[in-house]
């Protein structure tokens, strides 16, 4: 319950029986904060620039577990920034989980038409769906 940094700390976690004799688990947590902002200046020791960056993430979404990371980077002598955005659907059943996430990133090194080279793409990931059908 607490590994999935929705709660900063969990107090106690107890199977609680019903009324109707089925069993619910009862948490008493305190809840982290969901959202956070990241900033930064780095000098990169590959190409000698500096960069700044900027992420927002929101680790409770819809309240469920779901997380969004959004991140921005640009180096002093790059065309256009870079942008990654990131969201984690069920991350409270790890058996369901799945990651979508979509990015664009200037590399900075020449392309083989002399032009700067970028990468952009899209990524979905289902990290458990193979895992229970090996077993």
């Amino acid at each position: 319950a607490s590994g999935g940094g929705i709660f900063s700390r969990v107090w106690n976690l107890a199977p609680v029986r019903a009324p109707d004799g089925s069993v619910v688990l009862r948490v008493v947590a305190t809840e982290a904060p969901a959202r956070n902002l990241e900033y930064g200046v780095t000098k990169s020791l590959y190409n000698d620039i500096w960069e700044g960056e900027v992420g927002f993430s929101h680790n409770n979404l819809f309240g469920a577990g779901e997380r969004l990371d959004l991140m921005i980077r640009r180096g002093t002598r790059e065309p256009h920034p870079s942008f990654n955005a990131k969201f984690t659907g069920n991350a409270l059943t790890p058996e369901s989980a799945y990651d979508l996430e979509a990015f664009s990133e200037y590399i900075g090194v020449t392309g083989h038409e002399g032009g700067a080279s970028s990468r952009r793409g899209l990524t979905v990931r289902f990290p458990r769906l193979l895992s229970r059908r090996i077993r």
